[in-house]
């Protein structure tokens, strides 16, 4: 099969659990003998807007598939605002054309173009789209309120969700209040739209799945495909429990914001003193401090001998509504006992506390009295890891099932999608470059900018 991935960055540029599944499965295929083109966001910049070729092999078989970078050229082209962008969108479907593409499975639209399904179903290629977090329940994607700092339960609206939004920079104060309501609405309009056309949506898990319906998403029948884990990694044998006297070390990676709860880890930290030593692994694990080591970007391969795994427990403190939880994964492969906020997909994987000490989200008070139980009681952590159960077919299960799946698509083919009037992609095209006339002339203090910072 051709099959074309579309996904709004790619590792090593980035290196959040999307991405990383979305590479481990274009690895996945063409070692099973399918020609993959990825469609890629990426942070880079080019005037004017181009693509950027590449090839990337895939590490077991060495066989090799095409990466397509689409460069955009206008300024915070992930601002919600920003969501469709229709020469991106034209570009995607040029390439797949030339690629041949049979099927696409959209992964996500941010950087990319919230068209892109409608746009491939005109061209004659049926699509799956893969339902990774909130982005089409939520302007800012996590559903972590920007202000109070805690998870959004509402449901989409758009007066509310467009001024809770509006508070992030860049803000665009040359739009009136109505017209930044008007077009949230028409955003999440165009992703109805997208999923309409879809012939199946995917979601990691049922919990996600519930969480999407329950916050507005119009009904749809949803497949619960877990993604596949961005690297092989196999039981660390030489763990040992901490020794008298010993901190307890804790490992934490997939820090990519602080919505992952890095400010929640080192509070914890820091109020425990010297009794545990917090590893922070990821781009917004800042500094390091007495009992609290830091280290940046990391390649999810290396991590059986990273310093962030070999510790004797692994907590994640996410605030956000997660879907799956990789990271979890991650930690069981190695055989690390866990430390997890209490929220519905962890109480859905670990139903049956297999290795799991849970606390309550965001909780910096439940999460410290977990991390201080560990330290006390040495034998808990030994009781918890001989609980862990890996399942070490689950990726071949996956990748079956994801075969069986774009088979399906391609035989049912595309949906009827009328076609736009002639003006549509032109006044889309130009409200957009008309936001970056505006932006450019904006102070950056009603944008909420520090002066400082370069544009």
């Amino acid at each position: 099969m051709r099959i074309a991935l579309a996904v709004h960055g790619w590792p090593p540029e980035q290196m959040g659990g999307t991405e990383l599944s979305t590479r481990a499965l274009a690895w996945a295929l063409v070692a099973a003998g399918h020609d993959v083109l990825v469609l890629a966001g990426t942070l880079e910049f080019s005037h004017p807007p181009s693509v950027r070729r590449e090839r990337e092999v895939e590490p077991t078989t060495g066989k090799s598939f095409r990466v397509v970078k689409i460069e955009r050229s206008d300024p915070y082209f992930d601002h919600w605002q920003k969501h469709r962008a229709p020469r991106s969108s034209c570009v995607a479907v040029e390439l797949m054309q030339e690629h041949k593409t049979e099927v696409l499975h959209v992964h996500h639209w941010v950087r990319l173009s919230t068209d892109l399904v409608r746009r491939a179903a005109r061209a004659g290629i049926p699509a799956m789209v893969s339902l990774h977090d909130h982005y089409a329940t939520c302007l800012l994607g996590w559903r972590v309120h920007p202000q109070e700092k805690a998870i959004c339960k509402r449901e989409f609206s758009a007066v509310g969700c467009s001024q809770c939004a509006g508070a992030v920079p860049p803000r665009t104060p040359w739009l009136p209040a109505e017209e930044q309501a008007m077009r949230a609405a028409t955003r999440m309009q165009e992703l109805a739209a997208e999923l309409a056309c879809a012939r199946r949506i995917l979601v990691p898990s049922l919990a996600h799945a519930e969480s999407l319906l329950s916050l507005g998403l119009p009904g749809h029948n949803m497949t619960v495909v877990p993604p596949l884990a961005p690297a092989r990694l196999t039981l660390q044998k030489t763990w040992t429990a901490p020794k008298p006297g010993e901190p307890l070390r804790v490992g934490a990676w997939g820090l990519s914001d602080e919505a992952k709860g890095v400010t929640l880890l080192k509070s914890a930290a820091r109020r425990l003193g010297g009794r545990v030593h917090l590893v922070l692994a990821g781009h917004a694990t800042g500094e390091s401090e007495p009992w609290i080591e830091t280290f940046g970007a990391y390649a999810p391969e290396d991590l059986a001998d990273h310093p962030v795994t070999q510790v004797h427990v692994a907590a994640c403190a996410s605030l956000a509504m997660e879907s799956y939880g990789l990271v979890a994964s991650e930690a069981q492969s190695l055989g690390l006992p866990l430390v997890l906020p209490l929220i519905d997909v962890f109480s859905e994987r670990f139903s049956d506390m297999q290795g799991v000490l849970f606390f309550e989200q965001g909780s910096e008070d439940d999460l410290t009295a977990v991390l201080d139980r560990l330290a006390r009681e040495r034998g808990l952590l030994e009781i918890q890891r001989r609980k862990i159960v890996c399942e070490d077919d689950l990726d071949e299960q996956t990748v079956e099932h994801m075969q069986a799946l774009y088979a399906r698509t391609m035989r049912k083919g595309p949906p009827k999608v009328a076609e736009e009037t002639w003006f549509e992609e032109r006044m889309a095209q130009e409200a957009m470059d008309a936001w970056d006339e505006a932006l450019k002339v904006a102070p950056r203090s009603a944008l909420g900018l520090p002066d400082e910072e370069n544009k």
